[in-house]
């Protein structure tokens, strides 16, 4: 595994990654934003903003983390949006939303019973 930055793979020494835990649950506040810093320099290399090693793949990441910390992410997202100074213009999709939007559209086509037109 790189050492650049964990997307949500827990580890622990002598167990395989996720054993007890859910995906992006390293603990603490300083660990969160230990990590999302390390995004921060992630998405500011030459490699990452060139898209090397991906055979033409959109360059795409999904940051997980635990629900405590879900105020850490959003201020950390929001500084993000608006830093003038990064290399890059970031695309952030919130796949909660996402998925609640394709899910209400279905929900709303199912009881209109009118699957040919559009709200």
């Amino acid at each position: 595994m790189s050492d650049k930055v964990n997307f949500g793979v827990a580890e622990r020494q002598g167990e395989p990654a996720g054993a007890g835990r859910r995906p992006g649950a390293e603990g603490g506040l300083g660990r969160i934003k230990e990590r999302l810093d390390k995004v921060r320099e992630l998405i500011q290399e030459p490699e990452f903003l060139e898209g090397r090693g991906l055979s033409n793949e959109v360059n795409i990441r999904i940051f997980c983390y635990e629900p405590e910390n879900e105020m850490v992410v959003r201020h950390f997202v929001n500084q993000m949006e608006t830093d003038q100074s990064l290399d890059c213009r970031l695309k952030i999709c919130n796949l909660y939303k996402t998925f609640l939007s394709i899910i209400c559209l279905h929900i709303w086509r199912a009881a209109n019973d009118d699957y040919g037109q559009s709200p």
